[in-house]
Formats: C-alpha cells, sequence, structure tokens
C-alpha cells in the first residue's frame, strides 16, 4: 500500500527530509531498474529552529529553515520539484471505521473530519487531511487518516519554496521508510511485521498484515513510556485485540545517536523474543559514491519520498 500523503504529484529527483536538529537532502535518477542515488547532504539546524508539535508551531524560525534547506539542495543540484519529508510528531494518525463510504471525494473528506473532531488535538477546521485504505474490516471500511495543522504544512512547504523549490509530495518520515521497505515487492509480505522508526524526536511504531496497516502509534521524545514498555504495548495489542499470531519480523529504523543502537536491538529482542533487521535499502537501490559516512537509516525517509511511485 501507500501510506497517506498530505501532497503528492509526479516522482521528483530529489527529497528534503526537515528534522527538529538537521536537514538532509538525497539526489537520484533511474538506470534501468535502479535508482542511483547521486548525492547526498545533511546540515545541522541549532535549537529552536524546529520544533515538532501536534498543536503549536512547528517552524520558528522560517529563515534559518529555509537557508539550511537552500544549503543542502545546493550541495545534491536539486531544483524544481521535490519530496518533503516531515517529522511524525506533526500530525495524529488514526485508523478509522466506517460503515460505507461515499464516492465523491469532497463528500468523503467531510465524512472523515467529521468522524475524527473529537479526538483531534486541535480545531479540524485547520487541519489538512490525507487518508488511503487500511485493513478489510467486516462490514465496513477502515482508512488510515492523517491530520496535520494546515498552517503547519503551509509553513515547511515556504521553507522549501524559499529555497527554490517546489515541494510536490509532503509526507511523515515512517511513512516514507514504510513505503520504502514495501516498494516493488512482488506481493505482500506473508506475515504479519512491525516497523519501530526511532528519531531524535521520538519514536513511531507500525504494524503491519501483509501490505495494510493496523497499528500506528507515536511516542515523542519527552513522554515518559520507554521504547521497551512501548513495544510491550504494541505486541500486547497485537495479540489480544488484533489475533496475532506471531510477527514474521521486525525491523528498526534507528536514527539515533549510534552508541545506543545496540542496546535498542537488545530491549526489542527482550520483549518480543524476535531479533530485530537494522534498516537496510532494498538492493535496486545502488549509491554512485559509496554509502554515506552516517549511515543508511539517516536516508531512510527521503530516499522513500524518492521511490514513492517506484
Amino acid at each position: 500500500m501507500k501510506l497517506p500523503s498530505f501532497l503528492q504529484s509526479a516522482p521528483p529527483a530529489a527529497a528534503v527530509e526537515v528534522a527538529s536538529g538537521r536537514v538532509t537532502a538525497v539526489a537520484a535518477s533511474r538506470e534501468g531498474e535502479a535508482v542511483v542515488v547521486r548525492a547526498t547532504a545533511s546540515v545541522p539546524l541549532p535549537d529552536g529552529v524546529v520544533a515538532p508539535s501536534l498543536a503549536g508551531p512547528v517552524v520558528l524560525q522560517a529563515d534559518a529553515l529555509g537557508a539550511a534547506v537552500a544549503r543542502v539542495l545546493e550541495s545534491v543540484g536539486g531544483n524544481g520539484r521535490i519530496a518533503l519529508a516531515v517529522p511524525d510528531g506533526i500530525a495524529k494518525v488514526s485508523l478509522v471505521r466506517f460503515e460505507s463510504l461515499p464516492s465523491d471525494r469532497a463528500d468523503l473528506e467531510q465524512l472523515i473530519r467529521w468522524q475524527v473532531r473529537k479526538t483531534a488535538p486541535f480545531p479540524v477546521d485547520q487541519a489538512q487531511v490525507s487518508w488511503t485504505d487500511g485493513a478489510p474490516v467486516d462490514g465496513g471500511r477502515e482508512l488510515v487518516v492523517a491530520l496535520a495543522r494546515r498552517e503547519t504544512i503551509e509553513a515547511l512547504e515556504h521553507a522549501c519554496r524559499s529555497a527554490g523549490a517546489e515541494p510536490g509530495l509532503v509526507d511523515l518520515a515512517s511513512f516514507h521508510v514504510a513505503n520504502l521497505l514495501m516498494a516493488r515487492r512482488a506481493g505482500p509480505d506473508s506475515g504479519d511485521w512491525l516497523l519501530v522508526h526511532l528519531t531524535d524526536e521520538g519514536a513511531t511504531l507500525l504494524l503491519w498484515r501483509a501490505d495494510a496497516l493496523v497499528f500506528y502509534r507515536h511516542r515523542p521524545v519527552d513522554e515518559q513510556t520507554s521504547l521497551g514498555d512501548l513495544v510491550h504495548q504494541t505486541a500486547m495489542y497485537y495479540e489480544d485485540r488484533l489475533a496475532g499470531r506471531g510477527l514474521a519480523r521486525v525491523v528498526v529504523a534507528d536514527d539515533t545517536a549510534a552508541a545506543g543502537r545496540a542496546r535498542v536491538a537488545e530491549e526489542v529482542e527482550a520483549r518480543l523474543g524476535l531479533t530485530p533487521e537494522p534498516f537496510a535499502c532494498p538492493a535496486w537501490i545502488r549509491f554512485a559514491t559509496g554509502t554515506p559516512a552516517a549511515g543508511v537509516a539517516r536516508l531512510g525517509a527521503p530516499l522513500g519520498a524518492l521511490v514513492r511511485e517506484a
């Protein structure tokens, strides 16, 4: 499946990820069946430039963010239309069930807004709404719905436009990582699997059944719940509410300090009894100048944006 995107258009040649502590860009091209990464760049952001939040302002220093985006795009030679990966913490993602859905898109959006209005962390009329089909359910339909403040999306887009780029696709970082892992498969995964996406802003867990998202939870870094407890709670929900029969695989995309990666793997394995796989790029992605020193996990979101339509 393709997870919901706030905005999308034709596949771009470059992608940018905005995080609280840095901006990263990737430029790539297609050579036959391969996607060749031509250049990557990353610049740090000072504290207080970007602060992921559901209800409050996210871009606190627009000029500084725009300058950082311009620097990374200049480094990778990107211009024109780009894809944009944004922090998971700016959006509320819900799995919402409906008995039936209208065929008209405008009517469907109004129905979704009405359905999520009570749990939205901000007035729903201020929201940018995105959705896609979820797992099949008896007697109805389930949608994966993402809500972000329209003002937040516009501020992030403005930073790109100030750098001379037009964001044609805007999506959450974890969605981009998941789409990269599922791109170009011959068929859906045969078993249930879990993606653990770790960034400096927090942890996001995405649970899949075949190619359908059946569970999503984001834990901000300042939340007291430990990663181990978060994984344990997810496993209990999987067994009790989703009739889980065991996970086939767990993938950990760890974009945090390298010193903590061994501990993360041990904690996940202790809670699930399953050795997690570190994030790895699909074989059809090649790096023209060798694997970046920062590692491929840092590039998972922008790469996922680039191959969204692959």
